[in-house]
Parts: C-alpha cells; sequence; structure tokens
C-alpha cells in the first residue's frame, strides 16, 4: 500500500493515488489519522474501528449462538445452541411458529388453539381415527353419526329414551298375547334381588310355587264348601256348601235379620213365622189385567167397566195362591160391572172362567200344576 504521511495533524485525507510507495516495516508512533485506507488486493476500502458492530466476545461456547450485550460486546449463550440442524434451548417465546410440530411433547390441553388431528392424538381401544377425525369406535349396540353418538334400539325391545335418558318402556315390546299366545310356566321374570344387591330372572312357575302360592290363603273343608276366614287363614265346614247345582247347603240353622229372595224360596219342612207375614197386594182399574209373578192379592176396582184378570199358566204355578176381590167406589150399590176371571188354557174348578158379579166378593185360587182351584170364596 502507499500512504502519504505527514507529521502533526493532518488536515483532510491521505492521498491515496499519489506515486509514493512504502517498503518494509513502518512503525508510527504518533496517531496516524485519514479519511479512508484501501486495501489494493481486496481493491476496497479497508474497515475502521468506527465500521466494526462487535468489538469484544465475553464467553465462548462451541455452538453457542452470539445474543448482544451491549457496549460493541457479545457472547456465545449455554443455553441456547444450534448444530446446523437443532436449535436448542431451554425455552422458547413466540407469538406463532410454522412448521412441524412432530417433536413436542407434554404440551397441556389448554394451550391449543384450533383442531388437532386425530392421528396425532393418542388414542384409547374406544376411539379411533377417521381421515383426521377423532371418532367413537363403535360396537354393537351402537351407532356413530355427526349429530353424536347414539344407542341401537330394537323397535320391540322394551328400551327407550326419555329426558335424553335410557329407560325400560314395557309398552315398546309386543303383546304376549299377540297370535293367540299368552303366559307359560318357563316364560321370564326380571327382579331384583334386594338379598344379593343385583337383578335375577326367574320363571312364572317359579315366582308362582315359590312366592304367590306361599302368600295366598289355600282353601279349607271338602268340595264345594265355602271359605270363611279364620285365626290364621281360611277356615271351613261340611255344614255350609255350594253345589254346581247353585244350591247353598245350611247343615244347620239359619239366622239372618231380613232376606230377600227374587225368584222363589222352596221349603222342604215346615215354616213356622213368629211374626207378622206380608204378601203383595194391589188395585186395579184396566179393562184386561195379566197376572204377574209378584202378585198374590188383587182389587179390581169395577165402577167404570167391567174388568176381565187373565190367570197364568197353572202348570208354572204349581201351589201358588191368588186372592181376587171385587170393589167398588160407591159402597152402597151392591152390584156394579162384571169381574171376570179367565185361566189360559186350563179350567177353574173345571170350569173355562168365573165371573164375580156382588161387590167384595173374593176368590181365593190355587193351582195344582195342572188346573186352578177355588179353596175359598165369599159373596156371590
Amino acid at each position: 500500500m502507499a500512504y502519504n504521511v505527514l507529521k502533526g495533524k493532518v488536515e483532510g485525507s491521505v492521498d491515496q493515488h499519489a506515486d509514493q510507495e512504502i517498503n518494509g516495516v513502518k512503525v508510527f508512533k504518533n496517531t496516524v489519522s485519514g479519511s479512508g485506507f484501501y486495501d489494493t488486493t481486496a481493491e476496497s476500502l479497508c474497515a475502521t474501528l468506527k465500521d466494526v458492530p462487535l468489538r469484544k466476545l465475553k464467553t465462548s461456547n462451541i455452538n453457542g449462538v452470539l445474543t448482544y450485550q451491549g457496549d460493541y460486546s457479545a457472547k456465545a449463550e449455554y443455553n441456547l445452541k444450534f448444530d446446523g440442524k437443532e436449535l436448542t434451548t431451554k425455552d422458547i417465546r413466540a407469538e406463532r411458529l410454522f412448521g412441524s410440530g412432530a417433536g413436542l411433547h407434554d404440551i397441556p390441553t389448554d394451550r391449543f388453539s384450533g383442531s388437532i388431528s386425530a392421528h396425532n392424538l393418542h388414542k384409547g381401544p374406544t376411539l379411533k381415527d377417521s381421515k383426521g377425525y377423532l371418532q367413537v369406535n363403535t360396537n354393537e349396540g351402537l351407532h356413530s353419526t355427526k349429530d353424536g353418538l347414539s344407542v341401537l334400539l330394537d323397535s320391540n325391545g322394551a328400551l327407550d329414551i326419555k329426558d335424553r335418558h335410557l329407560i325400560v318402556n314395557p309398552k315398546r315390546s309386543l303383546d304376549i298375547t299377540a297370535r293367540g299366545q299368552n303366559l307359560s310356566d318357563a316364560d321370564f321374570l326380571v327382579v331384583y334381588d334386594a338379598s344379593r344387591g343385583d337383578t335375577r330372572r326367574t320363571t312364572l312357575s317359579n315366582f308362582y310355587d315359590s312366592y304367590i302360592n306361599t302368600k295366598t290363603l289355600q282353601p279349607e273343608g271338602p268340595l264345594n264348601s265355602i271359605q270363611l276366614r279364620g285365626r290364621k287363614g281360611l277356615s271351613a265346614t261340611p255344614a255350609l256348601t255350594f253345589d254346581n247345582n247353585k244350591t247353598l247347603n245350611v247343615g244347620g240353622t239359619l239366622c239372618a235379620n231380613q232376606m230377600s229372595i227374587s225368584d222363589k224360596a222352596v221349603f222342604n219342612g215346615d215354616v213356622r213365622y213368629n211374626g207378622a207375614v206380608y204378601k203383595s197386594i194391589k188395585t186395579i182399574t184396566e179393562e184386561r189385567y195379566e197376572i204377574i209373578e209378584t202378585d198374590h192379592t188383587i182389587l179390581a176396582n169395577t165402577t167404570d167397566h167391567v174388568i176381565t184378570i187373565v190367570l197364568p199358566p197353572a202348570d208354572e204355578c204349581q201351589g201358588r195362591e191368588l186372592i181376587i176381590k171385587k170393589i167398588n167406589n160407591n159402597k152402597y150399590k151392591l152390584n156394579s160391572n162384571l169381574l171376570h176371571i179367565a185361566p189360559t188354557g186350563d179350567t177353574i174348578d173345571m170350569r173355562e172362567d168365573m165371573n164375580i158379579k156382588y161387590n167384595y166378593g173374593v176368590r181365593t185360587l190355587q193351582s195344582d200344576g195342572a188346573n186352578w182351584w177355588v179353596i175359598n170364596r165369599t159373596g156371590s
């Protein structure tokens, strides 16, 4: 290099274009100044101190990344290294990171932002990866759709969903009487066993024999016995039965405050009355009247016209008594319109009919099962 060197204070710059050449080693005891030094080999200006950003390296570590420490100094960090492939440090704080995160681990779940592909997750046996989406690995009885996971319910399986809960709904099951079927001994029941604390099954046969039959009151006495309440269950006596002929048999004394018989009462023994005897009585005014089953005493008012009373067939009334009396509103008139009594296909005292002419005349009739007979009479 060639320099123009002057002793003392030099104004301006050293002329770098003059044809001066300095050979050998030159020692400058005083300051050499100039606006620039030129490197003829590099063919460029030489850098001066003000052009150098770092003047001091405080520490040196292999692969350590330099960090600026101020005052034109830097240091090679011990915990921040780069070997050409990996950048190694303890903590990284950044607003955004790009690239693959395959090497990341122990990331807290609350630190994720956005979706994570399912193939990057550790999945148990109940989950699976479906084209990057995490889905439930369904098995028999489960169904997964875009709306969520659901239970496959049989239309007749007695299970149902109510208020988002799985319940037992017997109405969803088939009627057991369908196609002529019904309950049988081998059919199952589901019960909760309180002693074991779990659910068990049993058959209708076992349910009846082992439980219902032991809790139900068992009949006592001979066949057709009427069951009475006993001290510990049912009680019966052979003296009180009701047979297949719809007959109540009492082998003792029947005591009752009242007794109402809608059809008929048959007494095969003595009948004794210790009180009053009441029999039906009615007054008729119609021109034709047919005796009914509940009639006993008939008062026929013939004031206005003739009255005909028709008796029931004698063969339907064996032993029955009827009392027929002719009356009139005018008590001073002895005779009035005729009272005519006519049987139905049979006779009265061997006659086809009977008439009562005078007021207050009475005829008591009784059937022997073939004809009617007058067993008592008053008036003509």
